[in-house]
Formats: C-alpha cells, sequence, structure tokens
C-alpha cells in the first residue's frame, strides 16, 4: 500500500511539473535527425520522438505529433528521402502522437493503431492530469487498420512488431518492435534517461501495467538495443532494467 502512495505520489508530481509549463511556440521548434540504421531513422525534438523506416516504396511512420508539427515532419522527412509518408502507426492516444494525423491521412498514409486509440479518438476524451479536453478528432484522422493484441508488419525489409501492453501509460499503448534494426518504440511507457514515467490514469494507465509494459520490452531487447522514448535520446537495454527495477 505505502509503495503505491509513493509511486502515484511521484506520477502526481511529475504531471503538475508538466502542467505549470509554459505554451510551446511550434513554429521555433527544430526537428533533429538521428540515424539508427537499416533504413530507421529518428526525428526528435523538444516534446517529442517520432521513427521513420524508408522502404522502397514508402516510408513508415511513428507518430505524427501535434497537428503544428505536421509540416516540419514532413520537412524532416524530406531530408531523408524524396518518397512519400505511406504508413503511419499511433503508439497511443495522447494527442501529441495523433495530431497530424489528418494532414498524413489526407496526403495517402494508411494510419495503424490499437483499437482502444481509435475509439478514444473517435469520442473525444479528458485527461485529468493535464486539465485537457481533447475533441473528437475527424473521419480523416481515425486509424483505419486496428488491431487487438498483436499485429506484424513487413515494411522496407524490416519485419515490424506492433505490441499492445494493456493500462501501461495509457490503455490503447503500442510497442514498435523494428526487428532488424534493433530498435523498440517504448510509447510512453519508459524515459530513456531513467526517469519516473507518467502513467495516465484516466486514460486507462496504471504503475502495474507500466512494469508489465517494461518486461515486455525486456524480453524483446539485447544490449545492443536501442528503446526510444516518447521525448530525449533513445535509452540502452540497462537503463530500462535499472528503471524497472527501481519501479518494483
Amino acid at each position: 500500500m505505502k509503495r503505491t502512495f509513493i509511486a502515484s505520489a511521484l506520477a502526481a508530481l511529475a504531471c503538475s511539473t508538466a502542467v505549470v509549463a509554459q505554451p510551446v511556440d511550434y513554429s521555433k521548434l527544430e526537428i533533429a535527425i538521428t540515424d539508427l540504421g537499416n533504413g530507421v531513422h529518428l526525428l526528435g525534438w523538444q516534446g517529442g520522438d517520432s521513427l521513420i523506416l524508408v522502404g522502397d516504396d514508402g516510408v513508415l511512420l511513428v507518430d505524427t505529433s501535434v497537428a503544428q508539427m505536421g509540416d516540419k515532419i514532413r520537412a524532416a522527412v524530406a531530408r531523408v528521402s524524396s518518397k512519400p509518408i505511406t504508413l503511419v502507426i499511433n503508439t497511443h492516444a495522447h494527442a501529441d502522437h495523433f495530431g497530424a494525423n489528418e494532414a498524413m491521412g489526407k496526403g495517402g498514409a494508411l494510419i495503424v493503431a490499437h483499437a482502444n486509440l481509435r475509439e478514444r479518438m473517435a469520442k473525444g476524451q479528458t485527461i485529468a492530469a493535464f486539465n485537457q479536453t481533447i475533441p473528437p478528432s475527424p473521419p480523416a484522422a481515425l486509424p483505419t487498420v486496428t488491431y487487438a493484441n498483436a499485429m506484424t508488419l513487413h515494411f522496407g525489409g524490416d519485419t515490424v512488431q506492433l505490441i499492445h501492453v494493456p493500462n501501461a501509460h495509457t490503455d490503447s499503448d503500442t510497442l514498435v518492435h523494428f526487428k532488424r534494426a534493433n530498435v523498440i518504440h517504448a510509447s510512453g511507457t519508459f524515459g530513456g534517461d531513467g526517469s519516473y514515467p507518467f502513467f495516465d490514469s484516466s486514460s486507462g494507465g496504471s504503475l502495474t501495467g507500466t512494469i508489465a509494459a517494461q518486461e515486455k520490452m525486456l524480453s524483446l531487447a539485447d544490449a545492443n538495443t536501442r528503446i526510444v522514448p516518447d521525448e530525449g535520446d533513445p535509452g540502452s537495454t540497462a537503463v530500462l532494467q535499472a528503471c524497472h527495477d527501481a519501479l518494483i
């Protein structure tokens, strides 16, 4: 009971810090591109991380960020490849991960996500920790392909596993595992620097689910795996193990 209370208090503290942060001027944000090998690149900026995988016929994009970043993401992709964005994966139902979906969908991209994410986008939701109400998304922004437990995609010479981890950061989380590139996008279940992860209880998240998500990633990873967080540089398996042990 005491451990649960301490964990909840720490999570609330992390949330309260975000609430008082100043509004972001997206016009001033720049996207840094890091080549992770085997066609996978990290698109990083203050406030978020996306991944792209370049294939022969197009580009796979993990998370579209907020609507205001859509043009910058497309410009960053164009710096890597002249091919169009043909496939989008959303990792979870927070607006900073699906906000530019509509633009990508209208541009011809197929959008894939967990079924809970589509439902939350279609109905709208309130994130209590941030006192934020997210209205229902327009039809063009909604995922057109959803899955329940797991899905495997074959793209750009890689095998891309989508794995649902229930009630972790949210109830809609997808771990994205690029097997050939040995890269995992952790959704919101891990901070690359080992910091305490935020689980959004109003969106179905939980401490227990976050621990289970980290255990799933540890089962997939080896000593060389790069684990991509919500924001910041990729973390190592050793850092993930230490974070997991601290949560336990």
